[in-house]
């Protein structure tokens, strides 16, 4: 049996040869059919190229192109510039647009929270219309802004590298030397903050009152002051009669107090041989007094005792005194006027 016969089937050569054409072309034809509707249903793309001078951590082709945070299309390539440069190839679906022209930003951002990065379109007002084909210069200063999430790292590493640095450690050594030097007052601060503590004896609300109506008082105190100075300076022997207020004025200044001068000159040179003198004296009253609480308590019983021993009489304060003459007639008899002691009968007694 051949190699191409099957069992149970009857076949020739040729027309196993036609049924193999005609296979072959059932495939292409379904090739180009499937090629023709992709191609129906794809957008007419809007390619541009973009020369900058930097090209973010991400960017290649494939990564998104965004507007205003829509995807309006990708890049499509980069390719190196013999002059240090890129040139970035970008395909961009008209429809979602709205009106760019050649005249934009780009940065190169993070696309998502994982960091992936995009282009993203930043208009800038004026401009033509943009055209399949054409090319935008971004090589200016400020066109292109790298924030994707690797430049970010290393800012990040750049700037713990400056900032970490011996040279900070010394600052910080520095700084604790110097706040060292602060230790005392510290010290005395939490010491009276406990002495505070320690002897308040009232709330700290009355206290915060109590201080309020001090300040209360200031400022009644300081307008009364200004008060003051401005009745002074608005006096009415100011405005009418200053010569007999400079008048008073120079009697005071030229003469009263010279005049106090010359007599306290005079009594230093009169009294000074008494202050010697003066001295020894206080000494001896005060070793005189060796318990001034015992010598006040005794003096006050005295000036008691004294208050006591005058009544008020008709004639004036008198003496408070009796005198028992009763056992000494010789002398009662003579200051009784000869009348018989007050207690005695007429039968002789005493």
């Amino acid at each position: 049996m051949p190699a191409y016969a099957m069992p149970g089937v009857a076949t020739s050569p040729r027309r196993a040869r036609i049924t193999g054409v005609v296979m072959v072309l059932l495939v292409l034809a379904s090739l180009v059919a499937w090629r023709g509707t992709e191609a129906a249903r794809q957008p007419h793309l809007l390619r541009i190229d973009l020369r900058t001078s930097r090209i973010g951590d991400g960017i290649k082709a494939g990564a998104p192109v965004s507007l205003h945070g829509v995807r309006v299309g990708s890049v499509t390539g980069i390719t190196s510039l013999a002059t240090g440069r890129q040139l970035v190839s970008l395909a961009l679906d008209p429809a979602e647009l709205f009106g760019l022209t050649d005249s934009f930003d780009i940065d190169y951002a993070p696309a998502n929270l994982f960091g992936i990065s995009e282009v993203a379109l930043k208009g800038r007002g004026g401009g033509a219309p943009l055209r399949d084909g054409s090319i935008v210069e971004l090589t200016g200063a400020g066109r292109v802004t790298d924030v994707t999430m690797g430049n970010l790292l290393r800012s990040v590493s750049a700037g713990t590298t400056r900032v970490l640095t011996p040279e900070l450690t010394e600052l910080l050594t520095h700084a604790g030397a110097d706040m060292a030097a602060f230790t005392p007052l510290l010290r005395a601060m939490v010491t009276v903050a406990e002495a505070v503590a320690d002897t308040q004896h009232y709330p700290s609300a009355f206290l915060i009152d109590q201080y309020a109506s001090f300040i209360d008082g200031v400022g009644k105190f300081a307008d009364g002051t200004v008060r003051l100075v401005h009745e002074t300076y608005n006096m009415q022997v100011f405005r009418t009669d200053r010569a007999r207020f400079d008048i008073g004025v120079s009697l005071v200044v030229d003469r009263l107090f010279p005049g106090i001068a010359a007599l306290g000159l005079s009594a230093k040179q009169s009294l000074q041989g008494y202050t010697d003198s003066a001295a020894v004296l206080v000494d001896q009253l005060a070793r005189m007094v060796p318990d001034p609480a015992l010598v006040t308590a005794d003096f006050t019983e005295l000036l008691d005792r004294l208050d006591r021993s005058f009544r008020d009489g008709p004639n004036g304060p008198a003496l408070a005194l009796d005198v028992t003459l009763r056992g000494v007639p010789g002398v009662a008899v003579p200051l009784l006027g000869g009348r018989p002691l007050p207690g005695t009968t007429s039968e002789g007694g005493r």
